[in-house]
C-alpha cells in the first residue's frame, strides 16, 4: 500500500466515526505513534505509527473532524514553505493533521506511516477476541 492508500485508508477509519480523539502515545528511537479513539477511558482503537520521523510539531492530545479528511499531504506550496523553514531532507513524505478548532495544521515529515487497527484496552481481559490486545502498562 503507498502513502497515499493509507492516507485514504485511515481518513475512511476515521471518518466512519461519530467523533475521534488523538493523542501521543510514544516515541520509539525515530518512531512516533499516535493513538486514536471515541473513549480512551477504555481503549483506543487505531495508532498511527510515523517511520524515521525528521520533524514533528503537534499537540499531544487533540480532537478532529469526522465529517472531513483529517490526514492529507500538504499543498505544494505549503510544502516548499516548510521545507524552507524546516530543512527537511529528501525522502521524507510531509503530513498534515488538521485539528478541530485549531487555526492551523500540524505536521510530521518522516519516511512513511504506518497505521493498526487493533482494539488496545486499558483494563485487564482474559479471553481476548482476535483483533483485541492489552495496552503495555496493563
Amino acid at each position: 500500500m503507498n502513502i497515499d492508500q493509507k492516507i485514504k485508508a485511515i481518513n475512511r477509519i476515521v471518518m466512519s466515526e461519530p467523533f475521534f480523539d488523538f493523542e501521543i502515545a510514544k516515541m520509539n528511537g525515530a518512531d512516533l505513534t499516535l493513538v486514536g479513539s471515541k473513549d480512551f477511558t477504555y481503549c483506543h482503537t487505531l495508532e498511527l505509527v510515523f517511520k524515521d520521523v525528521f520533524h514533528v510539531s503537534l499537540n499531544s492530545k487533540w480532537s478532529v473532524d469526522t465529517g472531513n479528511p483529517f490526514l492529507c499531504i500538504p499543498t505544494d506550496k505549503e510544502q516548499f514553505d516548510f521545507n524552507v523553514k524546516f530543512d527537511v531532507e529528501r525522502g521524507n513524505t510531509i503530513f498534515a493533521i488538521v485539528a478541530e478548532n485549531f487555526s492551523s495544521s500540524f505536521y510530521i515529515a518522516s519516511k512513511d506511516i504506518e497505521f493498526n487497527t487493533d482494539v488496545v484496552l486499558y483494563y485487564k481481559k482474559e479471553d481476548l477476541q482476535p483483533g483485541e490486545r492489552l495496552a503495555d502498562w496493563v
